[in-house]
């Protein structure tokens, strides 16, 4: 399993208009955003400091979603063995033959 993307949004659902960014294309989008690759081949993870949205969204609730990829190990060229990409890569058709794509999203997170 690979982290591709996580984003944060103010509601529950995540592909919400108002969202903020923690991880682009298994790259840091956020300064504050800790990886951990320690974690075995199964797991993988992060973390990062607590954030409101501001304005209209005054219940103070966070919600974070990922987009994982689930990948066929013995693959070396996989989506799951690379790094951070930085702009636009074209993925070969083989790789992505060989890549689940899920997204997966927290519950409600309250900020105080």
């Amino acid at each position: 399993m690979s982290i591709d993307s996580c984003w944060a949004t103010p509601e529950a659902e995540s592909n919400a208009a108002v969202r903020y960014d923690l991880i682009k294309n298994r790259c840091k989008d956020d300064s504050t955003v800790r990886l951990f690759s320690d974690l075995g081949h199964l797991k993988q993870g992060f973390s990062f400091e607590a954030f409101t949205f501001p304005g209209d969204y005054g219940q103070k609730s966070v919600y974070i979603h990922c987009s994982v990829y689930m990948c066929v190990a013995s693959n070396p060229e996989s989506r799951c063995q690379q790094g951070c990409i930085h702009g636009i890569v074209r993925r070969s058709s083989r790789t992505l033959s060989n890549v689940i794509a899920h997204t997966v999203s927290s519950g409600r997170i309250s900020v105080h």
